[in-house]
């Protein structure tokens, strides 16, 4: 009879620990089974409509680590979610959940169903952006030259991403140049202007999402004469070394209403003396590509031709590039109301400038110089202090 009763014993101790390794698996309990969710690459939080992103469970406390994998969303259900499947690859929807983009990735625990971890990711439709343009979508290009756009997407995914690319001409087909792209490397596109103007000269270069046909983005083109704004004025200023040593170039010219360049003015300062010079007519403004041409400018002391390399503004950065055996650097910028006014300085504000040079009195010993002027409400500039070699100096000046 003892031995019966031992023997049961025994069998109700290894009911009671088969039943252990059922609940957790490699002899845990359930209670310590921790599921774990990421994405592969590491922590993704946005994924384009039609995309994919793999994801990844671990499961501690276990041997077992199988899960099930489900997708759920608080303005979405069944595959207007998205769908996973069981190695953890989700697909998202053709059309993004709204208002709120999130779906939540589940992972379930195998061994233990009430264990389970939840990543939150969201679906967007893809936004294009074309470049270069200026903020209200236009450019000018010269006619005959060309002029290379970049798209870009975003959320992007070069695996799958790509573009096409068109144009449409206002004053009809077949007058406004030619656009080409290679579709294998369809982020980039290049359009060739004609060289006769058509009217008008308007014409749209739009890119479009291969994988969402709402994300677009339009390039607004003016073709013109020249990338010099017509009927407008231009400042620059160049520093540099000739002959006799240092030498700064400042000035301004105009144009006419073919962006042509119809005179201006010129100073000239350099370690003697310093002289004003009148720019004439025959000076000119020749591009090779959009972004890229020369400028040569005409005066009493013969030509200068400088390099220039132009922003989308159609500002620049110059370089002389010429036989004179003068070299050095500038700029050169279209002289517009919003950057030259009174009231494009804050009013109540404090303002810096500085200038390097030499002292007469001590041949090449640099002289620096700055100043600060505080302006009143009426953006008048009525004080300031005034460094020189080291040594403050109170300094009111005139109105300005």
């Amino acid at each position: 009879m003892m031995m019966k009763n031992l023997l049961f014993a025994v069998a109700l101790l290894s009911v009671a620990l088969w039943t252990g390794c059922a609940t957790g698996g490699g002899g845990h309990t359930g209670g310590n089974i921790v599921v774990t969710v990421n994405t592969n690459p590491a922590n993704q939080n946005v994924v384009a409509i039609t995309l994919t992103v793999q994801f990844t469970a671990s499961v501690s406390g276990t041997d077992n680590q199988a899960v099930t994998w489900s997708v759920s969303g608080a303005n979405c259900t069944g595959n207007a979610c998205g769908t996973i499947d069981s190695t953890g690859k989700y697909t998202a929807p053709a059309v993004a959940p709204t208002p709120s983009p999130t779906v939540n990735i589940t992972a379930t625990s195998v061994a233990s169903p009430t264990k389970s971890d939840t990543y939150p990711l969201n679906v967007l439709g893809i936004t294009v952006t074309v470049t270069p343009k200026l903020n209200d979508n236009s450019l000018n290009v010269v006619k005959g030259v060309v002029q290379q756009f970049t798209a870009n997407a975003t959320p992007d995914d070069p695996r799958a991403q790509s573009f096409t690319w068109s144009m449409v001409c206002d004053a009809g087909p077949n007058l406004c140049g030619t656009l080409t792209f290679v579709p294998a490397t369809s982020y980039t596109a290049v359009y060739t202007a004609p060289n006769s103007i058509p009217s008008p000269p308007i014409v749209h270069i739009t890119a479009t999402s291969t994988i969402d046909p709402n994300g677009t983005d339009t390039v607004d083109v003016t073709i013109v004469k020249s990338r010099l704004s017509a009927n407008s004025t231009y400042a620059f200023h160049f520093s540099g070394f000739d002959a006799s040593g240092a030498i700064a170039v400042a000035g301004n010219f105009a144009t006419d209403s073919n962006g042509a360049i119809t005179g201006g003015t010129q100073d000239e300062l350099n370690a003697s003396a310093q002289v004003t010079r009148t720019i004439d007519n025959t000076s000119t403004f020749t591009v090779d590509t959009n972004v890229h041409g020369s400028l040569t400018l005409h005066t009493s002391a013969g030509a200068r031709t400088y390099r220039v390399v132009l922003n989308t503004a159609g500002d620049g950065q110059m370089i002389e590039f010429d036989g004179t055996g003068r070299r050095g650097s500038g700029e050169i910028a279209q002289a517009t109301s919003s950057k030259f006014k009174n009231s494009a300085l804050p009013a109540g504000s404090t303002f810096t400038f500085g200038m390097t040079g030499w002292s007469r009195h001590h041949q090449f010993r640099a002289a620096r110089r700055k100043r600060l002027w505080d302006c009143d409400f009426h953006w008048q500039c009525y004080r300031g202090l005034q460094h020189c070699g080291g040594r403050p100096r109170h300094h009111v000046p005139h109105q300005q």
